[in-house]
Formats: structure tokens, sequence, C-alpha cells
């Protein structure tokens, strides 16, 4: 089976996944409901207590409801092949496992970004249209404030770190052949990780004394990028290699 297929197939199956649409759309209706609230708080003259109590629960709730989607669902994506024995008839027809693994953490991160697209941005073109004025002057700050470099730099940190911490995930699910306890393991792999990227950055930090803010961060992000690039080949190599030798 080519890698095309592989992964039409995948995002097909994650795309019909009714369970987790369905959370997507309540998270997405919370988001849009606190974006409203605080977009009448900007606007209103008078706001009650009750409403600003009620504006601020909804607001943490989809904060926290978010937080968890966003590992969760890629958690499930992850093991849900494990718990249907996809995976075992995908290896018997002759699917490499190597193909396999890098096809799913590919269809994994794409979902998670529509997934976090949708909740946030339709929020946000909520708010845009209650409140253009806030818009307007925003827009204006970060025209402004604009830096190019900084930009493309938090990107692709977030994007490198996105794909890290896909990684990691990866590995935990395939360690523990889809459990519940993954998600655990994936907590003691971020664990483990930051604990290294600050020792990593302690030789640097000692000797940031008297360094301009600006090389400051730019080699921080690099020193972030850096570690998130290692993160990546030593946990694909951990789950590769846990894999090839799985017997499922």
């Amino acid at each position: 089976m080519q890698v095309k297929n592989i992964f039409k197939m995948e995002l097909y199956k994650n795309i019909n996944d009714k369970p987790y649409l369905l959370v997507l759309g309540i998270l997405t209706a919370m988001s849009i409901l606190s974006t409203a609230l605080v977009a009448y708080a900007i606007n209103a003259e008078h706001y009650s207590s009750t409403m600003a109590l009620f504006a601020t629960l909804i607001t943490v709730f989809s904060a926290i409801g978010f937080g968890a989607f966003m590992i969760l669902y890629p958690f499930h994506l992850l093991n849900v092949d494990y718990k249907n024995r996809v995976m075992s008839l995908m290896f018997a027809s002759g699917v490499s496992r190597g193909r396999y693994y890098f096809v799913k953490i590919a269809a994994t991160i794409l979902c998670n970004i529509l997934a976090a697209i949708v909740i946030l941005l339709v929020p946000v073109i909520t708010f845009v249209v209650v409140n253009q004025e806030f818009l307007n002057n925003l827009l204006r700050q970060f025209i402004e404030n604009f830096n190019s470099a900084d930009t493309y730099s938090y990107l692709l940190l977030s994007f490198v770190g996105l794909i890290a911490n896909t990684v990691m995930l990866t590995t935990a699910v395939i360690i523990t052949k889809g459990k519940m306890s993954g998600i655990f393991l994936y907590f003691a792999f971020s664990m483990l990780s930051n604990i290294v990227g600050m020792l990593v950055r302690i030789p640097f930090l000692s000797s940031s004394i008297g360094i301009s803010s600006n090389i400051f961060g730019t080699t921080n992000s690099l020193i972030g990028l850096i570690f998130s690039l290692a993160q990546i080949a030593v946990f694909s190599i951990i789950g590769l290699s846990v894999l090839k030798h799985q017997d499922l």
C-alpha cells in the first residue's frame, strides 16, 4: 500500500470519528460563548457580577477543556489502532511498520492542528464581528511592532515543538500498546525532557550576563530548536525500535 493511500485512510478514519467530533463541537461552542461574553464585557457600560462570574467560569472551563483535548485527542488517534486490531491487520497485509509510524504521526499532527484551528479560529471570528474597534487597535499595534524574524522563529519553534510532543506521545502509546497508562508515560517523558532541557540551558544562562536581549533571545531560540530536534530523533528511534520488534 502506498504512503498516500495510508495517509488518506488515516485522515478519513480521523474525520469520521463521531464521539470526538461531538467533543470538538462542544468545545467550539464553549469557546464562542466565552469569546462573545468577553467582547460584550468590553463594550458594555454595566456588567453585573453574576455575568462576570459566569463569563469567567465559561472561559476557565473552555481553557481546561481545550488543554485536555489537545492531549487526549492525539492519544486517541494514536492508540485506536491498537484497540480495534487494525494495526496487526495492516502489517499482515504488507504495510511497512516504519512507513506506518511516520504516516500515523503526520496524520495525527494534521488533525490536531485542524482541531485547534476550529476551536480557536471560530471564536476569534466571533470576537471580530462583535468588537471590530478592538481588532483595529490590535492590528495597528501588531503592524507597528511586527518583527518577521521573531515571528518566523516562534512559528518554527512551535511547529517543531508540536512534532516533538507528538513523537513522545507516539512512543508512549507504542511502549504501552495503546493502554491508558501511556498518558502517564508521556507525562514522565515530558518531565524528563523539561529537566534535561533546563540542564542544557544552565551553562548558557550562567554566561548570559552582559549579552544583549536580541542575541540572548536568538541563541535561546536556537538551543530550543536543536533540543526539540534531538527529542524527535531520540524518541523516534525508541518508538520505531519497539514497534519493529513488537508482537501484535
